[in-house]
């Protein structure tokens, strides 16, 4: 096979930048010497964690429209412009055959240059309802592959593939491992996101005198984001808990292979891991994610048995104190929840996008 040359734009969530990172690592399994540059958005967060993951990655200016000012939104298209001049520039020196939006309105420029350039594009929706750009950009793609089957209908007339969300390779590792023993203490995962969520922390911190009869049969790993680590480790010890508290969780395999449960936001890649991992969740979809898609995302776990549903506006320290309860006095229905959270997930939705990928581009 000639050698492949690929852009991938995401940024702004670990949901975005982390499927692209499936997929551009599923590319270097599958495609000798290929070459994959990432671009983010200039001064994202995104960019550091790219290059940790070992690849270049190049930024771009871009400022996102939805749910601003109309002067917001008009200087942000004067910046989207600048934006997609930029990544003309870069798209000239790299001379792609494929560029892929994973998410994020950072694809925006990327991709519009790359329609101006005529190369192919491939996008991917995470989510069950698409997002502002991705509906915005869908004239533009060639593909875009989904992770829910019911998103075809708010894409019509595009050209759309279910493949489900690509989670990365050591993750899709776990796909076969069964829950740890449930022996001496319930293993509990709690993350919020690459930016921790507050409502859990506070949450949590409100639980644990609630949970103080508990205490020896519960175990915590807690990412909390950066705001808030020292408040949330102060209130572990003081209540006397086994509790590991990090404000990112960088090996995200292996807590989801230590734990029994996790209490997570709806985002929809992590759902995907937690699908794939065959692991149950208490699932907090956050109330402001665009077109409720998160509470869309979780629901749909929650209908086939493998999460329960909180809202964040009914999310409170007793709350989640009765949901740990239940789960220690029933630990089969544990059990039972992991089996269908595990019907659920698509390991090889890597794999069917970089085979719908080097279809696009016909190789």
């Amino acid at each position: 096979m000639a050698r492949l040359r690929l852009v991938i734009a995401a940024g702004g969530t670990g949901g975005h930048v982390y499927p692209g990172i499936a997929v551009a690592r599923e590319f270097q399994a599958r495609v000798a010497d290929a070459e994959i540059v990432f671009v983010g958005r200039r001064g994202g967060w995104e960019l550091d964690l790219v290059r940790r993951e070992g690849f270049a990655v190049h930024a771009v200016r871009v400022e996102p429209l939805q749910g601003r000012p109309r002067g917001a939104q008009l200087w942000a298209l004067g910046v989207l412009g600048r934006g997609v001049l930029q990544a003309l520039r870069l798209l000239r020196r790299l001379q792609p055959q494929l560029v892929l939006g994973a998410g994020g309105y950072v694809m925006a420029p990327v991709v519009l240059a790359a329609a101006l350039r005529r190369i192919p594009r491939v996008l991917l929706e995470q989510n069950l309802v698409p997002g502002l750009t991705v509906r915005w950009l869908a004239r533009y793609a060639q593909l875009i592959c989904t992770s829910f089957a019911d998103t075809e209908a708010f894409l019509a007339r595009a050209p759309v593939l279910c493949t489900g969300t690509p989670v990365r390779p050591e993750i899709r590792a776990l796909a076969t491992a069964a829950l740890p023993p449930l022996t001496c203490r319930l293993h509990v995962l709690v993350c919020g996101g690459s930016q921790g969520a507050h409502r859990i922390n506070q949450a949590v911190i409100e639980a644990l005198p609630l949970l103080e009869a508990y205490r020896q049969q519960l175990a915590f790993v807690h990412q909390t984001g950066p705001a808030e680590v020292a408040r949330v480790r102060a209130a572990y010890a003081q209540r006397g808990f086994e509790a590991q508290v990090a404000a990112f969780l960088h090996d995200m395999a292996a807590c989801y292979r230590w734990a029994h449960l996790v209490v997570c936001r709806g985002g929809a890649s992590t759902l995907a891991e937690l699908t794939v991992c065959g692991r149950p969740a208490i699932v907090v979809p956050y109330p402001h994610a665009a077109d409720d898609h998160q509470w869309r995302n979780a629901a749909a776990l929650q209908q086939h048995g493998a999460a329960e549903v909180i809202p964040d506006g009914e999310l409170s320290g007793a709350r989640l104190a009765a949901a740990l309860a239940a789960v220690l006095a029933q630990p089969a229905r544990l059990l039972e929840q992991a089996a269908n959270s595990r019907r659920l997930g698509r390991p090889e939705a890597a794999a069917a996008i970089v085979n719908a990928c080097l279809r696009v581009i016909g190789q």
